[in-house]
């Protein structure tokens, strides 16, 4: 077996990978010196135990443990089990555990022995002798809280168990209960559920996810980010998650932000089998207004069900399964502007160039399944497979009426921005229809040996993720009027629009004719193969009692961004007869007005009129273009340069990283000190094209191949101290580095020179020469994190926790604009940049408390408050905003949970409300592009959801729940500096769900 775990990261069934490891010796060289020095074995003995509830015989993770007399000690893991080194003789051992009887066993252990108790703990506090008192939520809350007590770092666990109880479906809700923990979703699409997780208010590229300590690495649609989007794994999936705030040297050391592993069940994590099952229906109160023939349903389903047991004639092989499928639609509805511009140029009062109003859908279907097998033959040995699989096929699509403005018009101003504004302009309708197919199949091999005083660990695993598009489905269609004249007039979130002429003409289809197609799609495959090998001795420093660990860990990263260009045009402007009521001598054109709708939107304001139909505006271009093709005489065709845009717009890029580290992990009595270093060597290559543009009509004419690459190191020492005043109270301190890398589409040293330019947003036929580009020397963001903490727990679920922290930053990347660029004279030069220098500083606060002080049934009332402030501040290194106080990037400010909830008997309730404030999400530039402009800058407005769920226990085993999110339909809003100048304002309805739960 040691030397399975010796070999084991370095096999693969991808021979090609082998070499781009095997290649750098030194990553193997502490692995071989472990082994070596692992066959000198102590004389001691050992006890390995295990703590189970007496009642459910659950594994008890987290469960301090101590000897009489001594400074040894140990935590039960996640199956309960504890390893202490000892000398021969007898043993007082102690094992403490929130909510349960501390008990106190008698250990005898000879040389060269293994004791193996088993302790089964009464369940003091948590359940009395009423079956019904055995709550997932209060059991949940045990675990988390022994967890997050004896863990070394500062750590937030949620358990499986305390999940269940809230309407969570996916991961990224489930932890947003967590102290400064928030869910983004993404504002461009019709996703109204969370999606990608930030902590403490800070960007979620800042973060690390693993699932069962394997990187996920799924890509988004345009393959711009390193976000994981969490929303395609179901929190059903999940046994546990752990986010981790300061991360230690063992951990991947990109987590600025923290670590997010998400953990599966495990067979032994409880005696004998455990199953379950559920199954839910889903209604959205967005869809019911909806008239005609809609194409998607409402209500939604969901089900899940799962099962672990062990096996074999000594129960050595355990395995565990699981498998969820959800289907569900989605809306929201959004009024915004397309930016605002100065009358007349610098110094003007602001009118927006566009107000548009807007429908989303996101109709999804969502698989996944789980499975898990562990052997364990000995007390020395464990090896474990995990398998994961996860798939969301999402049909995406939006309706938008956009009602243009120009410069030159007239009205009258509040300050610097038009309270009324009269000007002339196009309307523009949009049908956008893209399929996503999100898919992550994922597996890991992961193996522990026990060698007299050294564990060593070692693992292998693969992770593949895609985001696909879909080539023959896939639309962007845009039809407009001739220029109408309008009037707007500010309302705070809710303008209005008027004019006897726009009134006639804004519903009217046989106004709006063909204005552009695009047909394109991309799709993005992302590969990982990751390996490690870890070894652990124990080894008594300064007095203390402790062990040193050392280990080195391989991430063999590539991702394929296929574009697929194409884009559709007429061939002749004088063929463009396609309006949106038919085309003028092609009877087989029809009407493209959908026989749906919904006839009031943004909270009953505004009627978007009609709606256009996809599937229709895809046939007729369809059948435009076969026409095409047989006459000769020409309609629609594809743009000659779809071939170079798809050539430009597609890269590779391989992301290889390389880490070792060392540290050592001491107590003394009350004080535990871990201390040590890690070291990631990244190396990057990329293959693509750049492309230059015709000047006199924009198309790609030269496409030029590049194939680049760089490599850098980061040294990212830590320390982190845990002090243990007394029994339920924990301080601690920490100051580690840690890193963030930019995207990769930030990397990406792709250069589109287009001397045709862009058209000014409103000065048309204002065109700006522009140069985009990827910066590949761009430097990873730098981070120094200080962290101290305060824990105080008094009993199963209930706690105070405090937390101040620092985090001082560098090179933080952010999209920049440079009309001066000596190498493009006349160009507008638009790349990413790397800001000298931001920090973050704040605290947060956690309340959580069981009231069972009170009389019955009162005693069941329990309530939960936390609190984040996160302050900050960015350099962006421009001289236009010296002086100006920018917050950093999608930072929040002020993040608060709180909730109220009746856990007892058969009934199980809660209450939670979440709220955020404002964050910065981007700096802007005027509408000439030629310069930021600090008026400009856009804020998500503050937001506050409530949700509720009820659940009614007939039995132990069976239950029914009501679940309701978003109660108070809780609107998305974002502005311009000022809320007078509002940037969108959108609302998706409450979601709720009626269903069973039954369990083993």
């Amino acid at each position: 077996m040691g030397l399975f775990l010796f070999y084991l990261p370095f096999m693969t069934s991808h021979p090609a990978n082998l070499p781009r490891v095997a290649s750098r010796p030194r990553v193997f060289l502490l692995g071989v010196v472990g082994l070596l020095i692992s066959a000198h074995l102590s004389a001691d003995g050992r006890i390995d135990g295990v703590v189970l509830d007496k009642n459910t015989q659950a594994a008890l993770p987290g469960a301090d443990i101590s000897v009489v007399g001594t400074q040894l000690k140990a935590v039960s893991g996640k199956d309960g089990s504890y390893r202490l080194r000892v000398p021969a003789g007898t043993h007082q051992v102690v094992i403490d555990y929130l909510g349960y009887d501390v008990q106190t066993i008698t250990v005898e252990v000879k040389d060269d022995a293994v004791a193996s108790p088993k302790t089964l703990l009464n369940t003091g506090d948590i359940v009395v002798m009423d079956a019904f008192e055995v709550t997932g939520m209060r059991e949940g809350q045990a675990r988390a809280n022994n967890q997050q007590r004896t863990s070394q770092t500062l750590t937030t666990i949620i358990s499986a168990d305390l999940a269940g109880q809230f309407p969570d479906k996916t991961i990224a809700d489930a932890v947003k209960r967590l102290p400064g923990i928030t869910v983004e979703t993404d504002t461009d699409t019709g996703g109204s559920e969370g999606r990608y997780v930030t902590i403490r208010g800070m960007n979620a590229d800042f973060n690390a996810v693993t699932v069962n300590g394997m990187r996920v690495a799924v890509s988004d649609f345009g393959g711009l980010s390193r976000r994981v989007p969490l929303d395609v794994v179901s929190a059903k999936s999940a046994d546990q998650i752990e986010v981790t705030k300061a991360v230690r040297p063992d951990q991947d050391g990109d987590a600025i932000g923290g670590a997010v592993n998400i953990s599966t069940r495990s067979p032994f994590d409880r005696s004998g089998a455990y199953a379950f099952a559920e199954g839910a229906l889903l209604y959205s109160s967005a869809l019911r207004d909806y008239t005609g023939n809609y194409p998607f349903d409402n209500p939604g389903r969901e089900a899940s069900a799962g099962y672990a047991n062990t096996f074999g004639s000594e129960k050595t092989w355990g395995f565990a399964v699981s498998a969820n499928t959800r289907a569900r639609t989605s809306t929201k509805q959004r009024v915004s502007t397309q930016g605002w511009a100065a009358n007349g140029g610098p110094g003007g009062a602001y009118y927006p160039i566009g107000v548009g109003y807007q429908d989303f859908f996101d109709d999804i279907d969502s698989t996944g399944a789980n499975g898990t097998l562990e052997w364990r033959p000995d007390a020395e040995t464990k090896l474990r497979f995990d398998v994961s699989y996860s798939d969301r096929e999402t049909q995406r699509g939006r309706q938008r009426l956009v009602n243009g403005f120009l410069d030159g018009g007239s009205g009258s101003a509040d300050g610097d921005t038009y309270s009324s504004y009269t000007s002339s302009g196009r309307l523009v309708r949009n049908v956008r229809q893209f399929f996503e197919a999100q898919k992550i199949l994922a597996w890991n091999l992961r193996g522990e040996k026990l060698l007299g005083p050294w564990t060593l660990e070692s693992s292998i695993g693969h992770n593949a993720g895609s985001f696909n598009g879909d080539a023959n489905r896939d639309l962007n269609a845009t039809f407009r009027t001739s220029s109408v004249t309008k009037t707007f007039t500010a309302g705070g979130y809710f303008p209005t629009l008027t004019g006897d002429t726009y009134l006639s003409r804004v519903n009217d289809p046989s106004r709006y004719f063909f204005n552009a197609l695009d047909r394109g799609t991309s799709f993005v495959d992302d590969r990982e193969w990751a390996a490690s090998f870890d070894a652990k001795r124990d080894l008594d420093l300064g007095g203390a009692r402790g062990s040193v660990k050392a280990g080195v860990k391989a991430r063999l990263f590539e991702r394929d961004y296929d574009r697929r260009a194409r884009r559709v045009r007429f061939i002749s402007s004088s063929a463009n007869n396609w309006a949106l009521n038919g085309f003028s001598g092609q009877s087989q054109v029809g009407s493209a007005v959908a026989e749906y709708r919904d006839p009031k939107i943004v909270k009953d304001r505004y009627d978007l009129g009609f709606y256009i139909n996809p599937d229709l505006v895809r046939s007729y271009a369809d059948h435009l273009q076969r026409a095409s093709a047989q006459s000769g005489a020409g309609l629609l065709e594809d743009f000659p340069d779809n071939a170079n845009r798809s050539r430009a717009g597609s890269y590779e890029v391989q992301e290889d990283i390389y880490a070792g580290y060392l540290m050592t992990e001491q107590t003394w009595d009350k004080l535990t000190v871990l201390a040590g270093a890690r070291i990631e060597a990244t190396e990057l290559r990329f293959k693509g094209a750049s492309a230059v543009t015709n000047p006199s009509n924009g198309q790609y004419v030269t496409v030029t191949p590049y194939d680049r690459s760089r490599d850098y190191v980061s040294v990212l020492p830590g320390m982190h101290f845990r002090y243990n005043a007394r029994k339920n109270l924990v301080y601690r301190f920490s100051v580690n580095r840690s890193i963030a890398r930019p995207q990769l589409s930030s990397l990406n040293p792709s250069t589109i020179e287009d001397a045709f330019g862009e058209d000014a947003l409103s000065r048309p036929g204002d065109f700006i020469a522009t140069v985009d580009r990827g910066t590949l020397s761009l430097k990873p963001t730098e981070s120094t994190n200080v962290d101290l903490g305060l824990e105080y727990y008094w009993s199963t679920g209930s706690s105070l926790t405090a937390e101040l922290f620092l985090k001082d930053m560098k090179n933080n990347v952010y999209r920049g604009y440079n009309f001066n660029d000596p190498s493009y004279p006349g160009y507008l030069v638009r790349t990413s940049l790397n800001a000298p220098s931001s920090w973050v500083r704040g605290f947060s606060v956690g309340y959580n408390h069981e009231l069972k002080m009170l009389p019955s049934p009162l005693d069941g009332l329990n309530v939960f408050f936390n609190y984040t402030y996160a302050d900050s501040k960015v350099d962006v290194g421009q001289p236009q905003f010296a002086g100006t106080r920018l917050p950093l990037f999608d930072q929040v400010k002020h993040t608060l949970n709180a909730g109220i909830g009746y856990d007892k008997g058969r009934i199980t309730t809660r209450l939670s409300l979440l709220h955020r404030s404002e964050s910065l999400i981007g700096l802007s530039i005027d509408e000439d592009f030629r310069d930021y402009d600090t008026k400009l800058s856009r804020y998500q407005a503050p937001s506050t959801s409530l949700d509720f769920t009820f659940t009614f226990k007939f039995t132990v085993n069976l239950q029914a729940f009501v679940q309701a999110q978003n109660i108070l339909n809780a609107p998305g809003r974002a502005y311009n500096v000022e809320e007078k100048r509002f940037d969108y304002n959108e609302y998706s309805g409450w979601l709720g769900t009626v269903g069973v739960r039954w369990s083993l």
